[in-house]
């Protein structure tokens, strides 16, 4: 499903989640943790029951490892620029905990918007 990243109004990057695997409309809180199976931190969006992490790439690989990709979309579900747009969006969450404030996203309508 192909979505938008928004932080305070402001489109950061489309999405691309798998449908199976989607999170339910309501707020959900941002940080960033170490992912081992990853073997690097990674962004993370969770309601305190569920969690999804933010990726990059396109294809098999986020849809079966549940994550949420960003980009710039080409079409709906594909996207390019993953991994600078994964790295300016790390970069932003990693700032805002630094300064010890909390960063929360609110997933809203049918386009799945973030």
């Amino acid at each position: 499903m192909a979505g938008e990243l928004a932080i305070d109004g402001a489109k950061i990057a489309d999405t691309a989640e798998n449908l199976l695997h989607m999170l339910p409309e309501g707020v959900f809180e941002m940080g960033i943790e170490n992912v081992k199976s990853y073997h690097r931190k990674m962004p993370f969006v969770t309601n305190g029951t569920q969690k999804r992490y933010v990726s990059f790439g396109n294809g098999v690989h986020g849809s079966f490892s549940h994550c949420i990709n960003v980009g710039t979309a080409v079409c709906p579900g594909y996207l390019k620029d993953t991994r600078n747009t994964f790295n300016r969006l790390y970069q932003r969450v990693r700032k805002v905990m630094e300064r010890g404030n909390r960063m929360t996203v609110r997933i809203v309508g049918e386009n799945h918007n973030i």
